[in-house]
């Protein structure tokens, strides 16, 4: 050893510090380095699926926002062409309507319940062109083979009330949630009633074809039910 140079002993010394470490780092460095790797990448991982998740986060209350529109949509869209005729509910609007008007209600008459097709909006025509004949024979097949199908019922309106509330009182009809076409009015003027008119409405009231499974239910409030008096 005392024959050897200063280099050499510092190689040699070199050598003994790498023997030794060798089996140091394979036995407890090395497996350490690899714990620490999967530790980071598994924290790398976990930053990354918590940065979706506040990214879903985000989404989702964008997402139920816009649920919350579809649906209001949704319910507008029911309330104007609802499933089933549901008749009391034309009668109580028609009554809620002819209240707020100071209208006195003669009669209300339902007809039969119909389906819609646009044919009849032909038939009034006296010439038509084989095109559009074919174009209406073809529209009627796919309104009738569609579901659910457009049902209308026709109502006949007897109303007694003068001209400005007879007015409101259709403006509030053709205003109403619920989908009403005024077809006809007569309006007749009598002198022993005064100012008051004689008015008969009829209207179309739309809706789709219900289902046995599907029948309606009605939430009209009455704030006359339970009294004493019903017209106090």
């Amino acid at each position: 050893m005392n024959n050897l140079s200063k280099r050499e002993k510092l190689l040699v010394i070199v050598g003994a510090i790498l023997i030794i470490l060798y089996p140091y780092y394979n036995l407890f460095l090395k497996p350490i380095s690899q714990k620490i790797k999967i530790v980071n990448q598994s924290i790398s991982d976990k930053k990354i699926e918590y940065n979706s998740i506040e990214k879903l986060k985000v989404s989702n209350v964008t997402n139920t926002k816009k649920v919350e529109g579809l649906k209001i949509k949704y319910d507008e869209a029911m309330k104007a062409l609802p499933e089933n005729e549901r008749n009391p509910e034309i009668s109580y609007s028609i009554n809620t309507f002819a209240t707020q008007n100071n209208i006195s209600i003669v009669s209300v008459a339902f007809g039969q319940s119909a389906n819609y097709s646009a044919i009849s909006s032909t038939n009034n025509t006296s010439t038509a062109t084989s095109n559009t004949t074919t174009n209406t024979k073809e529209l009627d097949i796919s309104i009738e083979s569609s579901k659910p199908r457009l049902m209308f019922v026709p109502v006949t309106v007897s109303i007694g009330g003068d001209y400005l509330s007879t007015l409101n009182f259709i403006n509030n009809i053709e205003g109403d949630s619920r989908l009403a076409e005024v077809v006809n009015i007569s309006i007749l003027s009598t002198q022993e009633q005064g100012k008051e008119l004689q008015s008969s409405i009829v209207l179309n009231y739309y809706s789709t074809e219900g289902t046995n499974k599907n029948k309606p239910s009605y939430n009209i409030k009455d704030d006359n039910a339970g009294k004493t008096d019903l017209f106090k």
